[in-house]
């Protein structure tokens, strides 16, 4: 399955909470479309902060990759970890906050 942040499940203001909420004691769950099941399954692959899961998703960017390839690797990861979760929302959510750290540019 492809990305696509169009399917994201999430409103753009529990989007911009979460971006501009985030700091040093953000919790799994205030990243949009992380649930308690979906925080677990990161817990078994020891990823329990938000920022974890930023960097993974840069772990996804070289010199070569377009913003479409980071996202859909990053999209593949999440649903090969969490194959029921909504992984475009957390896709969406994680890329845009790259994008406001200025990490990578997301363009719709």
């Amino acid at each position: 399955m492809s990305y696509d942040g169009t399917k994201s499940r999430t409103s753009a203001e529990t989007i911009m909470d979460f971006l501009d909420g985030f700091n040093e004691k953000s919790t799994m769950q205030s990243v949009p479309g992380l649930g308690p099941t979906s925080e677990q399954n990161f817990a078994e692959q020891k990823i329990n902060m938000p920022q974890q899961l930023l960097g993974k998703y840069l772990l996804f960017i070289h010199d070569k990759a377009t913003q479409d390839e980071v996202n859909q690797n990053y999209y593949n990861w999440v649903k090969e970890h969490n194959p029921n979760v909504n992984a475009h929302t957390i896709t969406f959510a994680v890329a845009h906050l790259a994008d406001k750290l200025g990490l990578l540019t997301y363009k719709d």
